[in-house]
């Protein structure tokens, strides 16, 4: 940044010279000019700094959104499984990450596909379906029933994207998904965004 000042140059005057107080003004008048430019330029880049402070952080935000109700089975809780369960952003700033869990219900050596994809503000797709979480993903058969795991993923929000949408590739009743976090960079997303 450069600051330029009102006065490169200052007058002078010898010691004994005889001169009026317009001429001994001068000098200090000049310099006060300068200390005014100099206070506003830093007044300035306080002000962007500051500016800068508030509104580039990058926060997580918690969401706890489940896609399906808490259900009692069996004695104990189960989250109800669903074929397919989405994330809108809504937000005014960068989105960044998606924090999930895919819950798996294994059991009867089920072959279990967790995938996500990600659409932009009018449901277009930038990235078709890709695996995210599996059990068994390859095989016939696991060789035991009841295979129930969590798999935790952080999604990125690719440039565009609107919503993120999971989905059970097999199934409409063996996985649950909850979606924990999301992560934005508080600044003013650009055009290439689109909404």
């Amino acid at each position: 940044m450069a600051v330029t000042l009102p006065y490169s140059s200052l007058e002078t005057f010898t010691a004994l010279t005889v001169h009026s107080y317009t001429t001994h003004n001068l000098p200090h008048s000049q310099l006060l000019a300068n200390d005014n430019a100099l206070k506003a330029a830093i007044d300035s880049l306080q002000t962007s700094v500051t500016s800068l402070e508030s509104s580039g952080r990058i926060v997580s935000t918690y969401l706890g959104l489940e896609s399906g109700a808490l259900i009692w089975n069996d004695g104990r809780y189960y989250r109800q499984a669903s074929k397919n369960y989405s994330y809108t952003y809504s937000g005014s700033y960068v989105p960044l990450f998606l924090n999930v869990t895919f819950r798996c219900n294994g059991s009867g050596n089920s072959v279990l596909r967790g995938q996500a994809r990600w659409l932009n503000s009018v449901g277009g797709v930038i990235q078709t379906w890709i695996e995210v979480a599996a059990l068994n993903a390859l095989g016939s058969g696991d060789g035991g029933a009841g295979l129930n795991d969590d798999f935790n993923a952080t999604l990125p929000f690719l440039v565009g994207t609107k919503t993120i949408e999971l989905q059970d590739f097999n199934y409409n009743y063996r996985m649950a998904f909850s979606i924990h976090t999301l992560t934005e960079h508080q600044i003013a997303r650009w055009a290439e965004w689109g909404y």
